[in-house]
């Protein structure tokens, strides 16, 4: 999360949900991810729940997990495809959006 959040710094972008970037990031994690910062995230929670040793705090995974990708990744994912259309599209035809880079 933090390698991520440097690169948004570097390029002068925001890192906020919902704000317009001002350049698309594909580079660091963002080659093997194109939402490393919410993986972060669930990792995060993940490492917490296993600190816990209890199952209760796996059930804040799904939903997490959903919240991210419904509520947040979606509308980013039209936002970035209207900013910067063609190269958004063939960097997600590259990257997947939890993690792991597509052979085309």
């Amino acid at each position: 999360m933090a390698m991520a959040n440097r690169l948004f710094r570097r390029y002068d972008t925001t890192v906020w949900p919902f704000q317009e970037s001002d350049h698309l990031v594909v580079e660091g994690p963002y080659t093997y991810s194109r939402n490393p910062m919410y993986l972060g995230m669930l990792a995060i929670l993940a490492g917490v729940a296993m600190l816990l040793g209890s199952l209760t705090p796996w059930a804040a995974l799904p939903s997490m997990w959903a919240i991210l990708n419904n509520a947040f990744i979606r509308h980013e994912e039209v936002m970035m495809e209207e900013r910067f259309g063609d190269e958004y599209r063939r960097y997600g035809q590259l990257v997947r959006r939890w993690f792991g880079r597509r052979k085309i």
